[in-house]
């Protein structure tokens, strides 16, 4: 794919977040993932004397469950309509909680070492292009506070066989539309095998009916680009279970991580 098909895909993702049925459901989830509801037991205490920064707030989902703990809380979006989404359900927020249009690809508007807590949720790092999506992870470097805590969740390249599963059904209208998105799958993805064999890959996962354009990445890539990032202490939760994945060998043989991610914790 080349640079000026791939801006012309990074558009139709962002676009995808304007459209007004899909900020519609957004801002109806208030549920925490099970790794978010970890972390949201891990930094508890730690949370009241924190400035924690929210990427990709899309339609507030994690902010009523983050901003009330925590001393200054920003929620940030390339979506304007995903943010006048946020101010319309919090309308009345206190003066510490604030949302703002804003590209994590150039965050100027915000100070160097200023955050202490970054989140950014839902694989919001996976709808842009490799450059772009290195030159976000730097940015995120920038603002965070040394010592300082960065959370996030990604799709695993590892999983790309469970994308291609067919369920097979008693229903054979649910078999159908199985088959059918396999096919589909596999006619926008022609080189979903080689794929497989890569370290990262841009892939088009069926996600919002086959709009958008997905990074998947291996964890032992992710967790390489995060340490020559100088991202330190790296960390991996499962979305299955919410626990961490302890052992070396579990993390870089995972297999999961197919829709939620799977989740990284490191420190600035």
């Amino acid at each position: 794919m080349t640079a000026k098909n791939m801006a012309s895909k990074n558009t139709a993702n962002k676009d995808t977040y304007q459209l007004r049925h899909i900020v519609r459901r957004y801002a109806h989830l208030s549920d925490l993932f099970l790794e978010e509801k970890t972390i949201l037991r891990l930094f508890k205490k730690k949370l009241t004397n924190m400035r924690m920064l929210d990427i990709g707030v899309g339609g507030g989902r994690t902010t009523s469950h983050f901003a009330p703990l925590v001393k200054e809380y920003l929620g940030i979006d390339y979506s304007r309509q995903m943010i006048d989404a946020c101010e319309n359900r919090f309308p009345n927020h206190p003066d510490n909680i604030s949302f703002k249009l804003c590209d994590v690809r150039s965050m100027r508007m915000l100070k160097n070492n200023h955050f202490d807590f970054v989140l950014v949720s839902s694989n919001g790092l996976d709808y842009m292009p490799h450059a772009d999506r290195i030159k976000a992870m730097k940015e995120i470097k920038r603002v965070g506070k040394r010592n300082g805590h960065f959370f996030f969740s990604t799709h695993n390249l590892l999983s790309i066989d469970e994308l291609l599963h067919i369920e097979f059904s008693l229903n054979p209208v649910k078999t159908s539309r199985s088959i059918i998105r396999h096919i589909l799958l596999k006619t926008l993805n022609k080189e979903l095998d080689k794929s497989k064999r890569e370290k990262y890959a841009i892939i088009n996962d069926g996600a919002h009916q086959f709009r958008l354009l997905t990074y998947y990445i291996t964890p032992r890539e992710q967790i390489r680009q995060l340490s020559n990032l100088g991202f330190k202490n790296i960390r991996v939760f499962s979305s299955k279970t919410g626990r961490e994945i302890v052992k070396k060998s579990e993390i870089y043989a995972t297999t999961e991580g197919i829709h939620n991610g799977l989740s990284y914790l490191c420190d600035f």
